[in-house]
């Protein structure tokens, strides 16, 4: 909106009450030029507007992302103001909002049935804190598995570390009111590091941390559903500047003595861990079973408020049974306690409110705790397996006939519910559901005591539809809806869009739903990836502004990689990381590498056990690596960096791929 459109809509609005009041062939005349005059006059401002937006510009660009960005994003945003309903009265005062929120979120566990905390005296010190929690079975079982006598000590920091960690801070993350903003603290660290690094080192050794780097502003972010609901909204955590340094460098120590302690299981906060490989590990050990002609069940376990629930005494019992110095608990012990937060509704902030349990969220070093806190879980297990991912859990149990599938489940669900409860933590059994596969027909829900979960043919962990046909038809066809919607969307603002920016949509919004764990469903039915390459073909004819081209000429001219070839390419990097020691520890089950002390005319790198079946054997992610893998040019396989592998592999197009996508059908012949 400019002058000149408003006073042309103004004259507008002047002509059409004119042909109100006095229906001539004039006065409808003189309106219907200046209508369409407003209409060239908005569609030209339009393209003005998208045409001036400078991808490269930093500041044009997020002007760029604020105007496009909500016909596209399904992502929450956080609420600046809000009205809520409370005993049926509407709350609009934002200072009486923001305290009806802060005080929801501290009390959030409030009503969770948790078994109650041992109430300490204020005198206790921190050896018998520790000690009371000798007899607790997880602090029991983690002392039986630390062998080593290695204990964690906290050392100082230099100003090096200090400094560092300091330059490598975001941006553009938010920070709380009056803090010291992140380019400032840039620009002048080399004057006040020595200052800093001093002051941190002197908090060690006193083992306190500052109370001024634990208060936390609260921003309420709505999830779905009555936009007037409290419980409808979940609270986003923004600390200091300086918290944040601190914590890193807390983190980076703990993180070194942690990790060869933490479980090859333990997939969530973890680096060069994902989704995708906490997936594939369950989905190819489903399919290795499957191919066997093995039965599975799996049950999906819902946690209620896990990250707020963590109690602290027991969290500190556990870091003393991995090793934790008292002076070291004591830092962390002073860490987590004392915690204030408040919220905040547009410029109003309620009152501080003291949190009493659970690790700081929108912190790091909470993450990590949480890990530390959950690693143990995975030393009850006794008869099946567990995905995990942070607190989403799937139990599993892979056996040639159904009783024992269900009696291993049974056993182990009885023990993963205790030590849920043992370790304050809420199983929310309305959400838990349980799963077959290689069952046919057979559908019958999980009964444990009192505890009924229902079936579900198929359910979504960690982002993906899992069917129990491994087909992932339901999430590709979800998949395609979403983009198809923001497709659309996109064509009736495309006119007023150059192809770079028609692009940089298509990449962010479109093409990117495709990137997320595509090693999970990447072999696929046909029909599924037929819908996937009509939404690309769309996507492609869109930016060409081409609608004549068949499709297979198309992805020709435009040098365009099809989403399967993608697939692949991934599928190579994966197998590229492993090879070369980059993968995470619980790709080891995955991935085989088969031992020949001789040379073999048809040599596979990966052991695959001889595929019964195309579904579960033939589109295994093991035994297409091997196919796949032997296609690829040595000049690729053998680059010394993963960096130049990736590089290298975009120009290679899989021509010989044995997949049945890949491969020619014809009818009453089958695949050629």
């Amino acid at each position: 909106m400019n002058k000149t459109l408003r006073k042309a809509i103004m004259t507008r609005s002047r002509l059409r009450n004119n042909y109100n009041l006095k229906k001539t062939n004039l006065n409808w005349q003189s309106y219907k030029k200046q209508r369409n005059l407003c209409v060239k006059l908005l569609r030209q401002n339009k393209k003005n507007y998208f045409e001036n937006l400078d991808i490269k510009d930093t500041n044009d660009n997020k002007k760029f992302w604020k105007a496009v960005s909500p016909n596209f994003s399904n992502k929450t945003k956080t609420v600046d103001t809000v009205n809520l309903t409370e005993n049926n009265i509407i709350l609009r005062d934002e200072q009486i909002v923001a305290n009806t929120f802060n005080n929801y979120f501290t009390d959030l566990t409030k009503d969770l049935i948790l078994k109650k905390s041992k109430e300490l005296p204020k005198d206790f010190s921190l050896s018998e804190l520790v000690d009371s929690f000798n007899s607790c079975d997880s602090v029991t079982r983690i002392k039986e598995t630390q062998k080593t006598g290695e204990n964690f000590y906290f050392f100082e920091f230099s100003e090096e570390e200090v400094i560092y960690t300091i330059r490598n801070l975001p941006n553009n993350k938010a920070s709380v009111l009056g803090d010291i903003p992140v380019k400032v603290l840039k620009q002048t660290i080399e004057k006040f590091a020595s200052t800093i690094t001093r002051t941190f080192n002197n908090c060690l050794k006193n083992g306190k941390f500052p109370d001024v780097l634990k208060l936390a502003d609260i921003s309420p972010v709505f999830k779905k559903g009555d936009i007037t609901n409290k419980e409808n909204y979940r609270p986003i955590s923004t600390l200091s500047n300086m918290s944040k340094v601190f914590e890193r460098l807390m983190y980076d120590q703990i993180e070194k003595f942690m990790e060869s302690k933490l479980s090859p299981l333990l997939t969530g906060f973890r680096k060069n861990h994902s989704t995708q490989h906490a997936l594939l590990r369950t989905i190819e050990t489903w399919k290795t079973h499957l191919n066997k002609g093995k039965k599975i069940g799996a049950i999906f376990m819902d946690l209620s408020k896990a990250f707020d629930t963590i109690d602290h005494n027991l969290l500190l019992a556990k870091l003393n049974a991995y090793g934790f110095s008292k002076k070291s608990l004591s830092f962390i012990k002073s860490y987590l306690t004392n915690r204030f937060q408040r919220c905040k509704i547009s410029s109003s902030y309620s009152d501080w409110r003291k949190v009493k349990c659970g690790v700081p969220q929108g912190s790091i070093l909470g993450p990590l705790l949480f890990n530390i806190f959950f690693n143990d879980i995975f030393l009850f297990v006794e008869r099946s397996t567990i995905c995990n991912y942070a607190d989403d859990n799937t139990l599993f149990s892979c056996e040639k006939n159904f009783d024992i599938v269900y009696e291993n489940l049974r056993w182990d669900f009885s023990i993963l519910k205790k030590w849920y409860f043992d370790n304050f933590l809420v199983l929310n059994p309305d959400k838990c559901y349980f799963m077959t596969l290689g069952a046919g027909k057979q559908v019958q829900d999980f009964q444990l005591e009192n505890v009924i979960i229902k079936y579900k043919p198929e359910e979504k962990i960690l982002g993906v539809i899992i069917d129990n046909e491994l087909n992932f038809q339901s999430h590709i066809d979800s998949i395609c809806k979403k983009t198809n919607q923001k497709l659309n969307a996109l064509f009736r603002v495309s006119s007023f869009m150059s192809v770079d920016k028609l692009s940089l949509l298509i990449n962010s919004f479109i093409r990117s739903q495709f990137s997320y764990c595509p090693l999970i469903w990447m072999f696929c039915n046909r029909t599924s990836m037929t819908k996937i390459n009509r939404i690309q073909e769309r996507c492609l004819r869109l930016i060409l502004n081409d609608y004549t081209t068949e499709s297979s000429d198309l992805f020709l001219f435009s040098n365009e990689t099809t989403t399967h070839q993608r697939c692949i390419n991934f599928l190579m990097v994966e197998v590229y990381k492993f090879l070369n020691g980059l993968s995470p520890d619980i790709m080891n089950e995955v991935f085989s590498v088969q031992r020949v002390t001789y040379n073999l005319r048809s040599y596979n790198i990966f052991q695959c056990d001889i595929p019964r079946s195309n579904r579960y054997g033939l589109n295994s992610i093991s035994y297409r690596a091997n196919q796949l893998w032997s296609l690829l040019p040595d000049f690729i396989k053998n680059s010394p960096s993963l960096g130049l592998f990736k590089s290298r592999i975009k120009s290679w197009k899989c021509t010989r791929c044995p997949c049945d996508i890949c491969k020619t059908f014809i009818r009453n012949l089958g695949y050629l």
